[in-house]
């Protein structure tokens, strides 16, 4: 008689079949593909996170820098585009100071462009065959203020000055070193990782001194640069700044390169400007949606981009700047027209247009609304129509923007 434990040994199993084993391997497979997938998405968000930590620090020591040069208050602001008008606002007597009387147009100040675009070549004379057509080395963004049947809003383009006075304006500029130790996170610290994991990373920058056996200060590989945007309010006291932190910013600007044919330049991405046709919300600091105009080359704007609403409002005077930026939250195109809308995150935002707005040149005469007029004005007579619909620009590689009021004496 057979016992129980002899029919249990009789049906043990000692082994898995092939099946079996195949099912196991496909399922260990699923699992590895499933954790690889997220590995590229886990070290670009490690990335940001380290940007994003970085970039509110940065802002402040871009903020402090504004303070203690300014170059706003001692004219030390130098305009890409030399004309009478702009002359008078940033150039002149640092004896004589800023006019508090006059109203004040809204600028851009960008020490790394002079690094981007060869001011000499960039400048030879405002109709320089050199630029492409379309396109102001002045402004911000750069195509020129009348594209359409208006003077559309833009900034002064400005940079700070070298120290001493030369004749030819294009001298004025800092160097191009000298403009990359002020634009560039003197605090960036640059790694090498060798493919092979296994070896240490190295520091990019700096060197080792054999004397004091130490490394020297690290030099910034650029990585991390900044422009300001500043709107003067009403009564010329007080600005909206703006500090723009960029990471990776555009090097290169092909509208500007006498060595490209105008014929093969392709047109700039880095800087966009999109018409807004339809609007909802911005009221009580909520943020609002917005459609833009499509061009039907643009891109689709991602989560976390950046983009700065401007447009012309009335004042006493004549017409001045108002200029906001704008975190995107969500973006969807329409697919029948191109359009995009998109929701930001951002202070409120009158969209409503004034009627029959000129800018008065006064026969070519330095008046309040000849100040705002940038680019050379191609209609005949003494008025210009302004575009006091608001308008978006959409600028590449922005990671964060801290927005604050200051006194324009302590700029």
């Amino acid at each position: 008689m057979t016992t129980t434990p002899e029919r249990y040994r009789r049906h043990l199993r000692h082994a898995v079949t092939l099946v079996e084993v195949l099912f196991a391997i496909g399922v260990i497979l699923i699992g590895l593909l499933g954790l690889l997938s997220i590995l590229p998405l886990a070290g670009k968000r490690a990335k940001d996170s380290i940007a994003f930590s970085i970039s509110p620090q940065y802002s402040e020591s871009v903020f402090s820098h504004l303070k203690s040069k300014k170059y706003f208050s001692k004219h030390q602001l130098q305009p890409f585009e030399v004309r009478s008008v702009t002359n008078q606002i940033f150039v002149g007597d640092p004896q004589d100071g800023f006019e508090i009387t006059r109203p004040i147009p809204a600028f851009c100040i960008d020490p790394l462009f002079l690094a981007i675009v060869d001011y000499e070549t960039a400048n030879a004379s405002l109709e320089s065959t050199a630029k492409a057509p379309g396109y102001s080395t002045g402004t911000f963004p750069y195509y020129k203020q009348k594209l359409s049947d208006a003077l559309e809003p833009r900034l002064f383009r400005v940079a700070p000055k070298r120290e001493g006075n030369f004749l030819s304006p294009s001298r004025n500029f800092l160097t191009e070193s000298a403009a990359r130790r002020i634009a560039e996170n003197r605090d960036e610290l640059s790694v090498n990782q060798p493919a092979d994991k296994s070896l240490s990373a190295t520091v990019a920058s700096g060197a080792w001194d054999q004397v004091t056996g130490k490394w020297s200060r690290t030099i910034p590989q650029g990585q991390f640069t900044w422009m300001a945007t500043v709107t003067p309010l009403p009564g010329n006291v007080y600005a909206t700044v703006a500090v723009v932190v960029f990471k990776g910013r555009q090097q290169y600007v092909q509208a500007f390169d006498e060595n490209v044919p105008p014929t093969s330049r392709v047109p700039e991405e880095s800087e966009r400007i999109a018409r807004v046709i339809n609007f909802s919300g911005f009221s009580d600091g909520g943020g609002g949606v917005v459609t833009l105009l499509s061009s039907g080359s643009d891109k689709d704007l991602s989560q976390g981009e950046w983009i700065m609403l401007s447009r012309y409002v009335r004042h006493a005077t004549g017409f001045r700047n108002v200029n906001h930026w704008y975190r995107v939250i969500n973006s969807k195109r329409d697919l029948a027209t191109g359009n995009q809308t998109v929701t930001l995150d951002g202070p409120d935002w009158n969209f409503t247009p004034h009627n029959n707005v000129n800018a008065t040149l006064n026969s070519g005469q330095d008046t309040d609304d000849a100040r705002y007029v940038i680019s050379e004005p191609d209609a005949s007579g003494d008025e210009l129509p302004v575009n006091t619909q608001t308008h978006a620009t959409i600028v590449e590689n922005v990671i964060s923007v801290t927005e604050r009021i200051m006194k324009l004496s302590d700029l």
